[in-house]
């Protein structure tokens, strides 16, 4: 099976059908670093944005994709499941790097 992550660019929305597959929408997330382009401005991936500089914060499924799905291209992002430390998607550089147990 071909995985929707290898494509370029990976989208917002390729992002978001990876997770509501591997995850439930209440499951929480530990974000350490977002950056995407859209075409939109939409507040809250900007807003993500400035609250992961610097620091991690915790975000659900839902709300995550809530934001993401807008989003072209994305170029970092780093989560890991709070619940399963082991459950992780990391991109960087617009390319797919680790995607574990998702």
């Amino acid at each position: 099976m071909d995985n929707i992550l290898d494509g370029f660019p990976i989208t917002g929305a390729a992002c978001c059908v990876v997770l509501s597959q591997g995850s439930t929408p209440s499951e929480i997330w530990t974000l350490t670093r977002i950056e995407t382009l859209s075409n939109s401005d939409e507040g809250r991936l900007a807003s993500l944005w400035r609250e992961t500089r610097g620091k991690s914060i915790e975000i659900t499924t839902k709300d995550l994709c809530d934001a993401l799905i807008i989003a072209t291209q994305v170029i970092d992002l780093d989560i890991r499941s709070a619940e399963n430390p082991n459950k992780e998607l990391f991109i960087e550089d617009g390319e797919l790097i680790e995607r574990r147990s998702i």
